[in-house]
């Protein structure tokens, strides 16, 4: 056996410098590669093949990392031991997967002692060494020697260390330059599609412009534009080496997961790398080869209008296949919201002119068949012409037709739409609110209107009047989807026609309003005019009659044997004088007696049911005429055939007030006269008891007087006695002179004059017998006042010592309220009636021409209570008793 030799010490040493000279020139070679305008994959190559021959020519290999870090693929070889392009997974055990996974060197000196089989011995590679190749800090690759004799020499991992830095700058300069083209590429599509969106070209000529310019981007892989049309449906309006042509529309499957379904379920960009190994995967079945997609979504006004896509045959797209791909999206977007928004503004000119149309026919009163043939003409021309229906809600699910423009159903055709009708009329009957059915041929539920007339798709607007259900608008199509915005311009519409019946019924009700004011004051003047009270009854029937279109009205006064008197009437079946009775126990008598107005519908549940029938009266309505809290009577009306007006208890309320005034008016006239009558009765009898009281009295004692006093002068005369004379002349004349005083007293007391009204009243306590109890709170008034204060309090003690039976009294006066309250009570046998003509009636007249109340509390067994209240306002005297 041959023994080994060493190298001598000298020799080893020039070895290694010549060594390490080669490596310096190699690395200089791949630095000068690395800095020219080299492609990168000629400079990996370069690199291969300069550390092959640093590394005794054993076989060099660079690997990229993929994106997913699942995978590599080999990019660089210094010779033809593996093929370019060659793709493999990071998770076998080979020093490259190692590599990749560690993110440091790594070596395997003799794959056989690994366990299990290995494709490197596959490929007689018995050990390997390799490194990694990280740019900015992020793992990129590997670069890795092989060996097929054994382990490679230890100072492997730093030569090839050395390399991967230089094929790191490498690596990253290319990609700089690339970036820069490829963004100077980039911004020059961008702006050719931008001149034509700013030259506004049309929509077809664009969309290829996108497509074209997206392709060539991406290395001419295929680019479509697709619109979408539904939930799920999309159409190809532009493509460039595209799988798929133009106008195929495509109806995607509910259980596919590729790009454009996710797009459409997150409008969000979407990628799809390997379509052969997704579940359900779109075009799956070979028809175009597709492995790898990118679509993004195209945005117009929030809402998604398409997408923009790429697709491969099995190549993975680039990593910025989004953005470019987004930008070219986004100037889509803008052009088409450049042409909606010129088509939005030439459609709200176009709606605003036929509004203003309709609005110029609402604002001068047009007819209600011109006004609904406009609406429906214009609203038809808004909406691309569709059919176009204005109909009149008669109720119980009736429509008829009373305008039309290209409907199936002409002018004056009644419609009923079934209980069971799921069409868009009968759910705006039941919502009472714009509604829409797009595919009557699909939609669920019996339909008349298609199968009457073969409608596809429908929408409803309903007319709304005063709350209530007037009507509706609709737009009919015979397959055709209408557009979206057609409920706003029918609505637009349809609050016209409200505007024009308001109008109208706003007209109608000013005239009705002017007719009842004229009506009112007509009997108002009469009862302004003193009027006899039977003129202004016979007058309020006649206006409410007027008022409500000719009615029968009646006027009904109640008396208490229960019977309501006719008292007037105006073509009424009721003649003046009639007696109906009336039970206060029956419905129709509480209704009457309840102080509210009634409206009976039908007599024939009632118990006037009989009497209806007799005079030929179906239905009526009452308001009560209410004098001072209580029902007097009633103003009615009655028909023969239809329901009396809806507004029928409110004009009558109204007369029916007028009736109460003129009643009032008269009794407080009738009132007046017999209070007028009573105060002169009074003072007549007041001046004949003072002549009766000073003839009977002070003036006989006074002609007694005189007669004594000529005796005695006669007397005298003779020379005759004439002391019992002179006396009994005396004691006549104090005694008339106390008679007068008694009589002056009665008429005003002088402690009253002088001092004011509680010493009068202490005066005139102190002669009354049944003991009375003073409370006294007032200050001076003014005489009128205490005047009328005294009389009542007089004559309240009068009435208790003459009738009451009582043991004690009590006199309170006191202010409140700027009046004066004089309130006299005892504890006697109660019962007082001023309504019996006692002397509580001229009390009544007194306290009433003060301007004051007067109330009596007077209960069998209970006393009687007097309060007056006298009004003496901020003028009163100052000063107190």
């Amino acid at each position: 056996m041959e023994s080994l030799s060493w190298p001598a010490e000298g020799e080893r040493a020039d070895m290694q410098a010549r060594l390490a000279e080669g490596e310096q020139r190699g690395l200089r070679r791949v630095a000068e590669l690395a800095a020219s305008d080299l492609s990168p994959e000629e400079v990996l190559k370069a690199v291969a093949v300069e550390a092959s021959a640093l590394v005794n020519r054993e076989a060099v290999t660079l690997v990229r990392l993929e994106d997913d870090g699942r995978s590599a693929v080999i990019v660089a070889v210094s010779g033809d031991h593996a093929p370019l392009g060659l793709r493999f997974a990071v998770d076998g055990d080979n020093a490259a997967a190692r590599v990749l996974r560690s993110g440091k060197p790594e070596r395997i000196d003799d794959y056989a002692s690994l366990r299990g089989a290995s494709p490197a011995e596959d490929l007689g590679v018995r050990a390997a060494v390799g490194v990694p190749i990280t740019i900015n800090g992020r793992m990129w690759g590997m670069i890795g020697a092989v060996s097929a004799s054994g382990p490679l020499p230890a100072e492997t991992e730093r030569r090839l260390s050395r390399f991967a830095e230089i094929a790191s700058a490498a690596i990253l300069s290319a990609q700089a330059r690339d970036d820069l083209q490829r963004l100077a590429d980039e911004q020059a599509a961008l702006l050719r599609v931008a001149q034509l969106v700013a030259r506004g070209t049309a929509e077809a000529e664009l969309f290829n412009a996108v497509a074209i310019e997206a392709s060539g981007l991406l290395g001419g892989e295929g680019a479509n534009l697709v619109r979408f049309d539904g939930p799920r449906t999309f159409t190809i309006i532009a493509t460039c080496g595209g799988p798929a042509p133009v106008g195929l529309r495509v109806e995607i499957p509910e259980d596919d997961n590729g790009t454009a379904r996710e797009v459409i379920r997150t409008h969000r960009p979407a990628r799809r790398d390997n379509y052969l190994t997704s579940a359900a995967p779109l075009f799956s079945d070979g028809s175009y080869g597709r492995g790898s997609s990118v679509s993004v979504p195209i945005i117009v006004e929030g809402r998604l209008w398409g997408l923009l896509g790429c697709v491969t045959e099995g190549r993975r797209l680039p990593t910025g296949t989004e953005h470019r791909l987004q930008q070219f999206a986004e100037l889509v977007a803008a052009s088409l919201a450049n042409s909606q928004a010129r088509a939005e503004v030439q459609q709200l000119a176009d709606e605003q002119s036929a509004l203003r149309r309709v609005a110029e026919l609402v604002a001068r009163g047009a007819s209600g068949p011109e006004l609904f043939d406009a609406v429906a003409t214009e609203a038809a021309r808004l909406i691309n012409n569709e059919a176009t229906t204005l109909v009149r809600y008669e109720g119980n699910r009736t429509f008829t037709i009373i305008a039309t423009r290209g409907g199936p159903v002409p002018v004056g055709t009644s419609v009923v739409v079934p209980l069971d009708d799921e069409g868009s009329m009968s759910r705006m009957l039941r919502e009472k609110r714009p509604n829409r059915l797009d595919d009557y041929a699909s939609a669920p539920g019996p339909h008349f209107t298609r199968d009457r007339y073969g409608l596809g798709s429908a929408v409803s607007v309903p007319i709304v009047v005063e709350g209530e259900l007037w009507g509706m608008l609709g737009c009919l199509t015979e397959g055709r989807r209408l557009p979206a915005e057609t409920e706003d311009r029918l609505q637009k519409f349809a609050e016209l026609v409200t505007a024009a019946i308001a109008n109208s019924q706003a007209r109608a009700e000013m005239q009705q309003l002017a007719d009842d004011q004229a009506a009112f004051r007509r009997v108002a003047e009469l009862i302004a005019r003193d009027a006899p009270v039977d003129r202004v009854f016979a007058d309020v029937c006649t206006e409410t009659s007027r008022v409500l279109g000719g009615v029968a009205a009646a006027l009904l006064r109640f008396d208490p044997d229960g019977f309501a008197v006719v008292v007037a009437a105006h073509d009424s079946p009721a003649v003046t004088g009639s007696r109906i009775p009336i039970d206060s126990h029956s419905d129709v008598g509480g209704l009457f007696r309840s102080g509210r107005p009634f409206r009976i519908d039908s007599f024939e549940q009632s118990d006037l049911a009989e009497v209806a029938r007799e005079i030929g009266v179906t239905a009526g309505v009452a308001a009560p005429i209410v004098l001072e809290g209580g029902v007097w009577g009633a103003l009615t009306i009655s028909t023969s055939s239809a329901a009396p007006p809806p507004n029928s208890e409110e004009q009558l309320e109204q007369f029916a007030a007028l009736a109460a005034v003129a009643i009032t008016n008269a009794e407080n006239k009738a009132k007046l006269t017999a209070s007028r009558a009573r105060v002169v009765a009074t003072a007549d009898e007041t001046r004949r008891r003072l002549q009766r009281d000073v003839h009977d009295g002070a003036q006989q004692r006074l002609v007694q007087t005189v007669i004594t006093l000529k005796v005695a002068r006669d007397a005298v005369a003779k020379g005759e006695p004439t002391a019992d004379l002179i006396n009994e002349a005396l004691r006549h004349a104090e005694r008339a002179n106390a008679q007068l005083r008694e009589l002056v007293h009665g008429i005003l007391p002088a402690s009253l004059s002088r001092a004011g009204l509680r010493s009068g009243l202490e005066s005139l306590i102190a002669d009354i017998t049944t003991p009375v109890d003073l409370e006294f709170s007032a200050p001076r008034l003014p005489a009128q006042t205490e005047t009328t204060a005294y009389f009542i309090v007089a004559e309240a003690l009068a009435n208790v010592v003459k009738h009451a039976a009582a043991s004690r009294a009590r006199v309170r006066l006191g202010i409140s309220d700027q009046s004066l309250i004089v309130e006299v009570s005892d504890d006697g046998v109660g019962g007082a009636d001023a309504s019996r003509g006692s002397g509580l009636t001229g009390l009544q007249d007194r306290v009433e021409a003060a301007g004051g109340t007067l109330t009596i509390a007077s209960d069998l067994g209970r006393g009687t209570t007097l309060r007056a209240s006298l009004p003496v306002g901020t003028d009163r005297e100052p000063g107190g008793q």
